[in-house]
């Protein structure tokens, strides 16, 4: 902000030795003479200091202020006793700091600074920008049910303890990246209404977003998961990118740690745009049941675990887009439900992939063709009751037919000769195309009749 302390403090006043000599509100935390300033008194002055900008229409700046104890801003709450841009950048938290219910009017910029206890940010409303950029947190850090009105800034952040933002929600883009949460992710029933981003993220324990909601496009790819994915009931209205894309040069066994993917459990997730799991390498339980796929997802590069599992999940497209192959990306899953045996899940994926061959515009007709009445009589070998349908209703079929040859003529139709019909039907299933050696021979029409039926 310029040069000098914005204190104004007096070189008399000054605490230290030689050229190292702060102020107290500046005076690094554990140096000597920090320990004699009554937290009470320090509270005070920074409240005074805060007021008199407020009134003056100035930005607050708290920049590098080391607080030695707790301080409540709690009292900074409402449209009329709210705080403007406030700097607390490159500040030091010693004890517990709450801004539980703070409505930040402007900017609250927070970057490099450092929370030595619990901070408090909980039902907090951040009306302007919220920049927590190379920030630390060395205890747990609660943001619960916060609201980031315009763009949040988490940029290479560092928590040590558990970092809480359920049902948080961001208006705008919240930008994660290369943040480092140590003892796991708390982001439930937490709302992104732009863009998220957790690119090249390091969560070394559970990632925590179980019914949450990604409006806009949701980066995860090239992000370390040291823990288990736990995203159950949640939805992407946009792109779910969760790929190990690594563009930055790393050695191989660091790839292949960064690509893992220890769990995952997507159970009744909603993916409304693109889900990209390629390139990653899932070594525990993966569960997708009852998940809803609106494009078709892609692993490819991937490695599924034998316990990954499909069930009831809908897989609705099968045209792709500019930027997925549906063909492609069930053909990738039918290969690894190969690899893992998975023999159902294959035949799933095998149907898929056929079905979005059919519908590309450089399939010709007629393999089309093929695959409309392949999909039509057993669902591309899926459907056990659909050939069982077609070889009853056209054995019934012939049969009315030969029963009519049979009779032509007869006023009345006795059981000999429906016995001897059922038994004339029943021959051309069970020995097909032996009517050609039949002695007598039958009449030419007959003869492709009953070869037509023993072909269906």
């Amino acid at each position: 902000m310029g040069d000098g302390c914005q204190f104004g403090v007096a070189e008399e006043d000054l605490r230290g030795r030689g050229g190292n000599q702060f102020c107290s509100f500046h005076l690094q935390i554990g140096q000597p003479g920090k320990s004699e300033i009554d937290p009470d008194w320090f509270n005070e002055q920074i409240f005074r200091f805060v007021n008199t900008a407020r009134n003056e229409g100035r930005i607050v700046d708290l920049s590098g202020v080391h607080f030695p104890g707790a301080i409540s801003f709690d009292g900074y709450a409402g449209e009329l006793n709210n705080l403007p841009d406030i700097l607390f950048a490159q500040a030091q938290f010693g004890g517990k700091a709450s801004f539980r219910g703070t409505n930040f009017s402007g900017a609250a910029v927070f970057s490099s600074a450092q929370f030595h206890q619990c901070p408090l940010f909980e039902t907090t409303i951040f009306d302007g920008v919220a920049v927590f950029n190379g920030a630390s947190f060395s205890q747990e850090a609660s943001f619960a049910r916060t609201e980031f009105r315009e763009r949040s800034d988490f940029q290479l952040t560092k928590w040590q303890s558990y970092a809480d933002f359920s049902e948080a929600r961001f208006f705008k883009r919240a930008d994660f990246s290369y943040a480092v949460f140590r003892n796991g992710t708390g982001f439930s029933s937490t709302v992104f209404e732009q863009t998220a981003k957790f690119f090249h993220a390091v969560i070394l324990s559970d990632a925590r977003f179980v019914n949450s909601r990604f409006d806009k496009r949701a980066y995860f790819h090239a992000a370390t998961f040291g823990g288990p994915l736990l995203f159950q009931d949640s939805t992407f209205n946009g792109d779910a990118l969760f790929g190990g894309d690594f563009s930055q040069p790393v050695l191989r066994q660091e790839i292949e740690a960064h690509s893992r993917i220890h769990g995952a459990y997507f159970h009744r997730v909603t993916f409304s745009g693109r889900a990209d799991f390629s390139n990653r390498s899932f070594v525990s339980r993966t569960d997708f049941r009852r998940a809803v796929f609106k494009v078709a997802p892609e692993f490819y590069g991937s490695e599924l675990h034998q316990d990954t599992d499909f069930a009831d999940a809908e897989f609705r497209d099968h045209n792709g887009n500019d930027e997925v192959g549906a063909a492609r990306a069930y053909r990738t899953l039918k290969l690894a439900m190969e690899q893992v045996r998975a023999t159902r899940e294959q035949a799933k994926f095998f149907r898929h992939e056929q079905r979005s061959l059919r519908l590309r515009a450089d399939t010709p007709r007629s393999l089309k063709a093929i695959s409309w009445l392949y999909e039509f009589t057993s669902d591309y070998g899926e459907s056990p009751i659909r050939p069982l349908i077609g070889v009853g209703g056209a054995f019934v079929a012939f049969f009315l037919i030969y029963l009519a040859i049979h009779s032509s003529g007869k006023a009345i139709i006795g059981w000999t000769e429906i016995e001897a019909t059922l038994l004339f039907t029943t021959r051309q299933v069970f020995m097909p195309f032996r009517i050609f050696i039949s002695d007598p021979p039958p009449s030419l029409g007959l003869a492709l009749l009953a070869a037509v039926h023993s072909l269906l």
